[in-house]
């Protein structure tokens, strides 16, 4: 059997710059599909021997010689060679060299490879699922053991990136904890949704073989047949598509969160500082201490919003069935594999190290007239007047003293019981005291989802509760896909001795 398995009908060799430019960066790629096409093998083989279509005695030599690849990529001994194209004729090839043209050359019986790499990938990306979901809950359980120990730790909410409320950093945690779970969430979804067998598809058109599709699920451990075949080719890009907008989304929330901290850390808000081992030097000035990990990981959400419009750039426009194009989404794939990882791992060793500068953080909460809207709320509750007007009067007083930036108890008290009507109890000291509280000021914020200690507390308790629940899931999904890959081992084993 020549090197070249699909060139029956030309005289001519490839071209060597057209051979390069088809493989591209695929053959790299498909090193890390080596497992994944070796089980889809598996399962395809031994499920052509059930139906009669590979004998007794050609099954046990492909098995043999499959499992021969398999052990020599642990080994890491086994190779591909680029031109072989990709993971599949490779891996055809070696079994060819040990088994003859003859029994090899049934290898390819009843698929193609259109159906043979949504089945790599598909098994590719349910592994990758399951290990972001489990850098993302180490993610969230630092944010809520953060939360847990800052419960009544004042923090400065902010909109239009300018101070705006009082709020604890148990509520920023909490914040950042909704997203990522949601995160968690959307995985979920897209796990179920690629965890369907599309082997079998072949081409276009399916086989006339009749293949059992329910079979190679079970053996592979997919919950249900994508059935049109058609539509199992043409929905390539979707399911990644699907993952990638995932990991925009996640990319986003860490975003976030590397810009509240590198904010945090300018000497100008001066809330937070960061670990020396989480942070760089400058190569000229002595005194700097860069938040770079964050930095490169603000940037990275660019580059996942990158490779998300490279596929969808891709996907438009294609007709139905299976085109050329389609090799080219493996790079945004792998690439994003590669982005989102490690930015999870750093984030959370990041954050499980922050200091929170607490003192700074309760000196600026005095300034810039931070507790407005407790004045505000305290003139409605005691004179019984509308918001606006309350609104108003406050606005006043900072208009008229825009020099002191900070509410001076006494003045305000004489400012505000000079504006009250005759009718109307005087304010007190005490009571704008209170209002000017940050802390109690939060404590009052106890309704579902506000910021008091109280509610923080509740809050916490339930993300616990749902993300062990959430745990369960993805490690019954682990399980049953150790389960699945360990007891196809053991039939092909089984097999062998017969």
């Amino acid at each position: 059997m020549g090197k070249n398995l699909i060139r029956g009908r030309f005289k001519e060799n490839l071209d060597k710059l057209v051979e390069k430019f088809l493989a591209g960066k695929d053959i790299l790629y498909d090193i890390q599909l080596i497992p994944y096409d070796i089980y889809n093998n598996f399962a395809h083989h031994i499920m052509l021997n059930k139906i009669g279509a590979i004998s007794d005695e050609d099954i046990k030599a492909i098995l043999i010689a499959l499992k021969e690849i398999y052990k020599d990529w642990g080994l890491k001994k086994f190779r591909l060679k680029q031109e072989l194209e990709d993971v599949h004729m490779n891996i055809e090839k070696a079994v060819a060299d040990q088994v003859g043209p003859f029994i090899g050359g049934r290898m390819h019986l009843a698929r193609s490879r259109n159906d043979q790499i949504l089945t790599d990938l598909r098994l590719f990306m349910r592994d990758e699922i399951i290990e972001i979901q489990d850098l993302l809950i180490d993610l969230i359980s630092t944010l809520l053991k953060k939360a847990e120990e800052n419960l009544d730790t004042l923090y400065i909410g902010y909109t239009h990136t300018q101070q705006a409320q009082p709020i604890t950093f148990a509520h920023w945690c909490m914040a950042h904890v909704d997203a990522l779970y949601r995160d968690l969430e959307r995985l979920i979804q897209t796990y179920y949704r690629v965890n369907t067998n599309p082997l079998g598809a072949a081409a276009i058109a399916g086989t006339s073989w009749p293949i059992d599709r329910q079979y190679t699920a079970e053996l592979l451990g997919f919950e249900g047949i994508q059935e049109n075949t058609l539509d199992v080719v043409s929905s390539r890009g979707e399911f990644l598509s699907d993952l990638l907008s995932n990991f925009t989304i996640i990319m986003i929330h860490l975003g976030r969160i590397a810009e509240d901290l590198i904010l945090g850390t300018t000497s100008e808000f001066g809330y937070i500082t960061l670990s020396d081992r989480y942070s760089t030097g400058s190569s000229i000035m002595p005194h700097k201490k860069n938040p770079d990990v964050l930095e490169l990981i603000r940037a990275r959400t660019g580059v996942m919003l990158g490779n998300l419009t490279k596929v969808f750039g891709i996907l438009k426009g294609l007709p139905s069935g299976y085109n050329r194009d389609h090799q080219e989404l493996k790079e945004p794939l792998f690439s994003s594999i590669e982005t989102i990882k490690p930015s999870l791992k750093v984030l959370t060793g990041l954050l499980a190290t922050i200091k929170l500068n607490k003192e700074v953080i309760k000196r600026i909460l005095q300034n810039n007239f931070l507790m407005a809207t407790e004045l505000v709320d305290l003139l409605i509750k005691e004179w019984n007047i509308p918001f606006r007007t309350a609104y108003t009067l406050i606005a006043t007083y900072i208009k008229e003293n825009p020099e002191k930036n900070e509410f001076h108890p006494e003045t305000l008290k004489e400012f505000l019981n000079k504006s009250k009507n005759s009718n109307q109890k005087n304010i007190t000291l005490e009571m704008i005291q209170s209002a000017l509280d940050p802390l109690e000021a939060i404590k009052r914020r106890n309704h579902i989802g506000g910021p008091s200690p109280q509610e923080e507390q509740r809050m916490i308790l339930d993300r616990k509760e749902k993300l062990e629940k959430m745990k369960e899931k993805i490690l019954n999904n682990k399980k049953k896909i150790n389960q699945v890959f360990s007891q196809l081992l053991r039939l092909v084993d089984t097999i062998i001795a017969k």
